[in-house]
């Protein structure tokens, strides 16, 4: 039973981190776009800014925002799958606890 609520702690914090990494990088580099209109090169960051928001709407049907969820999910999705794929190759790996 103890083996089980590991797995499901790793697979929760997996999941959970997998989720949140790419919203994070994808809302600096939209925050650092935004930013960059008011520099000198407001013209190239306002058409970056302009493809990424595009790039963005593909994934999200038309919003840029659940673009980035759709994004933030299936990279989560993946984590997770990684989680259970290493705990289903290495079943025995030591508690962390012990070191």
């Amino acid at each position: 039973m103890a083996t089980l609520l590991h797995f499901l702690r790793s697979l929760a914090i997996t999941l959970l981190v997998s989720f949140l990494i790419p919203l994070s990088g994808l809302g600096l580099l939209l925050g650092l776009l935004n930013l960059g209109q008011l520099s000198p090169a407001a013209t190239a960051s306002s058409v970056a800014l302009q493809q990424m928001l595009t790039f963005l709407s593909v994934f999200g049907g038309g919003d840029p925002v659940q673009g980035i969820v759709v994004i933030g999910l299936a990279a989560s999705l993946v984590g997770g799958l990684f989680d259970a794929f290493a705990a289903y190759k290495h079943p025995n790996l030591p508690d962390l606890k012990e070191f």
